[in-house]
């Protein structure tokens, strides 16, 4: 068998697994040791945490795959691009906690009604 072949059968047996946990922790044992009102609260802290996920990295892995070459040089510690490419995610934490601390009262009337 090939190398690719049985990475594929690895990745599609973990996916399944994975599946299958989800299954079992959403939908009997949640509801057995949470309230409705407590499943709902944690979806949506969760769902709210993804698409603040979402805009942290401003473009690194794009930025990365794009100049990493151009300042590759392994004797010149890659002339400092680590250091470059995580000012971005720095940058974006600071953004998005600015604008989460200003627009708090806001966030919290729009879901307060049905948590």
């Amino acid at each position: 068998m090939g190398i690719i072949k049985r990475q594929g059968i690895k990745n599609t047996i973990s996916t399944y697994v994975g599946i299958l946990l989800g299954f079992i922790n959403l939908i009997i044992i949640q509801p057995y040791f949470l309230s409705p009102e407590e499943i709902g609260l944690t979806r949506l802290l969760f769902s709210v945490s993804f698409l603040i996920s979402l805009f942290l990295p401003l473009g690194v892995t794009n930025l990365t795959v794009k100049y990493f070459p151009l300042f590759r040089n392994e004797n010149n510690g890659h002339n400092g691009f680590l250091g470059f490419i995580l000012l971005f995610p720095i940058a974006g934490f600071l953004i998005v906690s600015v604008l989460l601390i200003l627009f708090k009262e806001f966030i919290i009337s729009q879901y307060i009604q049905q948590s």
